[in-house]
């Protein structure tokens, strides 16, 4: 046992000797007994010990302790909705108007970019352009009947 190896033990498991590694604390207790050196070490490491073992920490601002709770209690948007949309067994009319109100929502959706589209395309196509959507429709796999003006 040497003072770098005993100074390793004691930056690892502190002033304490009883928490030192069992199969090196008899050799690191005859080093300290005979070196002044490694005196000096253990007196340091104890005295840092006791600095740490008399630090209290100070109490948490309430406020903020609670405000941080309630964020990280809080519900997110999609768990809002889902928790909304799910059956109440408490509140049964809840449990029939709300997914009917989703519905009507979503089809008042529809229907509202449905009308905000224009019926009709402005553009015309040529008739190679016909043939290459016709070609790509169902009607294409079915077979049909071909018209010999497009040759």
């Amino acid at each position: 046992m040497n003072t770098d190896r005993l100074q390793k033990i004691i930056d690892s498991y502190g002033a304490n000797t009883n928490r030192w590694p069992e199969h090196e604390r008899t050799e690191a207790i005859d080093l300290l007994n005979a070196s002044s050196e490694a005196s000096e070490l253990l007196m340091q490491a104890r005295a840092i010990d006791t600095a740490l073992d008399s630090f209290q920490v100070e109490p948490v601002n309430q406020a903020l302790n609670s405000k941080i709770l309630r964020h990280a209690l809080k519900e997110n948007t999609f768990e809002k909705l889902t928790a909304w949309l799910m059956p109440d067994l408490d509140n049964v009319i809840s449990s029939i108007w709300r997914p009917a109100l989703a519905a009507a929502m979503s089809m008042t959706l529809g229907i509202a970019i449905g009308m905000a589209l224009p019926e009709e395309s402005t553009e015309t196509l040529s008739d190679s352009e016909e043939l290459y959507l016709l070609a790509i429709t169902a009607e294409s796999s079915e077979g049909w009947n071909y018209d010999s003006n497009y040759e």
